[in-house]
């Protein structure tokens, strides 16, 4: 070893590591899903004036 690499070595020169990676969190999202000519759209909140073309909910899993 050199003396300069044995200078950084004890002077710190390893701190600089990656930070340790997290796992993403994963949250239930409801979605209330209604009936259009096309396929069905779904929304995060219910919509009242819809109620009658409603054709379900589900829970979805977002990743944040």
């Amino acid at each position: 070893m050199t003396r300069t690499a044995a200078a950084a070595l004890a002077a710190g020169g390893l701190v600089a590591c990656a930070p340790p990676v997290s796992e993403p969190t994963v949250m239930p999202s409801e979605r209330w899903c209604y009936r259009t000519l096309a396929e069905p759209d779904c929304h995060a909140v219910p919509l009242a004036e819809a109620e009658a073309r409603r054709v379900g909910w589900f829970d979805a899993a977002t990743v944040e």
